[in-house]
Parts: structure tokens; sequence; C-alpha cells
């Protein structure tokens, strides 16, 4: 348990933890209302506020380094986005008169760039901030509503959500890298719905929550294979059993884009997070038993003719499994 700050009603809640597990971030009760805190190897600090508002704080993310807090505070115009460094606290949108309120939700792996949303002249827009420069994230017509909810560990790549005009109300996954905004699309099936929420260290892994015809479903983005559902790609790439589980929503990657982590319902039918790991234990372990044998002769079978299943089997690391993959299964076989 992380505890929580002195003084008031004994109440913690976590939003985000360092890269190497040794910082955390997030809200508790003080002495000073609600306050946002850093946590590192068990000591609990509360970060304060910015000024010219009500005494109020909460921290959604921390930095991959531990170093940096992000969120939300509250000035004498409304809702700030706060980042706090080296026990300094700053309102990153302060120097912006025309971005009336804002809130800081992820920052980059040394927290130098804080991204989020900021509201001005009746929209929500996503924002990118770095060295007190916010660079215009404009959005695509027909757009009202958008923010940014994850980034990559250098800052250059964010992921986040756009809402459409309402009644009903559309939202799309985005990535922006570059100055260049990409809209992420949909899963095939279901009414049209995604929402972007991580991002892997590099940039190029995607994750968030689309709908197919099953209904809520997560969802792994790569600029070469789109949008496709988080189920299939464990049960066809990686030949994973589901055992009965329902998979609704993904929040979030890991750094190396091999672990994933989500909510969805077990096979008792409550809801349940879970997390899910991708991987190949030695190439050519077809079925994931830890082993390159026979066993795994009908997973490199089916690869081949139906090309499903193949994570596990590129002995030549040219990206795809061929006849070329054949001897070096063999020989991992035999040996």
């Amino acid at each position: 348990p992380l505890g929580d700050l002195p003084g008031s009603s004994e109440l913690s809640e976590s939003g985000g933890i360092s890269a190497d597990g040794s910082a955390a971030a997030g809200m508790s009760f003080s002495v000073n209302n609600t306050e946002a805190f850093r946590w590192v190897n068990g000591v609990m600090q509360g970060v304060g506020d910015v000024a010219g508002g009500p005494v109020y704080s909460h921290g959604f993310n921390i930095s991959g380094d531990g170093s940096t807090v992000v969120g939300l505070s509250l000035d004498e115009v409304g809702s700030a986005a706060f980042r706090w460094k080296s026990g300094v606290m700053i309102d990153v949108l302060d120097d912006f008169p025309g971005f009336a309120t804002g809130v800081a939700r992820a920052c980059s792996h040394d927290g130098n760039v804080v991204v989020g949303l900021f509201n001005a002249e009746g929209l929500s827009r996503p924002f990118r901030w770095e060295s007190g420069v916010v660079p215009p994230i404009n959005l695509p017509p027909g757009a009202v509503w958008g923010a940014a909810m994850s980034v990559s560990t250098d800052g250059a790549t964010i992921v986040g959500t756009i809402t459409y005009q309402p009644n009903p109300s559309i939202s799309e996954g985005f990535r922006w890298q570059g100055g260049e905004m990409t809209l992420l699309g949909d899963l095939p099936g279901g009414p049209f719905d995604s929402d972007a929420t991580g991002v892997s260290a590099d940039g190029n892994i995607i994750v968030g929550m689309g709908h197919n015809a099953a209904g809520p479903t997560p969802f792994v983005w790569t600029a070469e294979a789109g949008m496709r559902s988080l189920p299939d790609v464990l049960q066809d790439d990686y030949n994973v059993s589901l055992g009965g589980w329902i998979m609704s929503a993904s929040a979030g990657v890991s750094a190396e884009g091999k672990t994933f982590a989500g909510t969805g319902t077990n096979p008792l039918g409550r809801q349940e997070a879970w997390i899910a790991h991708v991987g190949c234990a030695r190439s050519g372990d077809y079925n994931n038993d830890g082993d390159c044998d026979g066993d795994d002769i009908a997973g490199l079978v089916r690869c081949l003719v139906l090309g499903h299943g193949c994570a596990c089997g590129d002995f030549t690391s040219d990206s795809a499994v061929s006849i070329d993959d054949v001897d070096p299964f063999i020989a991992s076989v035999l040996d």
C-alpha cells in the first residue's frame, strides 16, 4: 500500500507509475484538501497546487524517470494543467491567455514534454507543451472535442481521441507525430467509435478501445497492420487461449509493446482487470509451451498455409515466415 498524506481522511488514489516501478503519482486527501502526490520508495510527498484558485490538485501521471508529476489543479479561471518537477509546480498553459482551462494527462520519460487537453472558445483540443511552447494541434473537419491521453518516451508521438458532432457523438482515436495527425479508424462490424489510450516507448504500437460486432473490444494499432482486435492478435498470432474471457477495453501497453492491460469480463461473468503478455520463449514455439518440438509442426503448417499464428516462426528475422524458415525450424526441432 502507498498510504496517504497526513491531516485528513484516509483516502488515496494512484494515477501512474514510473518505468522502473519505484515512483508513483496520484491524489490523496490531506490537511490542504485534495492534493496530488509523488510517492518514491515508500515516502509520499504532497506536491501542492497552482496559485490563484481553491486549494486542489490531482496527479494523473508521472514521468518514466519518476521526477515529474502532471495533472489537474485549479486557478482563478478554472482547471489548470500542471507540471510538478524538482519541487516547482507550474501551469503549463499559463502563458497562453486564449487557453482558458486545461488538464495534463501524461508526459515524456524525462518530464520535459507534457500532453493533455485545453478548453478555449467552446472547444476542447489536445495540446503538447515543451519548454513553454505549445504548437497548434488542429482538429480535423467536423471534430468538436479532442484530448491527448498518452505520449511516447521521447515526447514525439502523441495519442488520444477526438469527438465529432454530437447526436450521437462519434469518437475516433488519433496519432500525432511530426506535426501531422493520423486518424486510426475503428474495428469492423460495429458502430464507429474508438479511443486511443496508450502508446509504446518508441511510438509504434498504440492501444485503446474500438467496437466490432461483439461490442467494445481492445485494439492494437501499428502503421504496418492498421487497427486489429487484441483478442484476434493474441489468438491468431500467438495461439493464446482466452479461456472464456471477454476483453472489452485496453488501457495501456508496456514500453516494449509486449504487455497489455485493460478491463473485461472473466469466465464467471464478473468485470475484472486483465493483463496479457505476448512473445516467444524461443523461435518455432508455435504453441507457446516453451519448446520447439514436434508439437509445433501443426503450427508451422497453419502459418504457412493460412498466415495465422506466425509470430514465433521468423527464424530469418525478415519480419515474415516463409519457406526459408522451414529448414531452421526442422533443425531446432531436432536440436
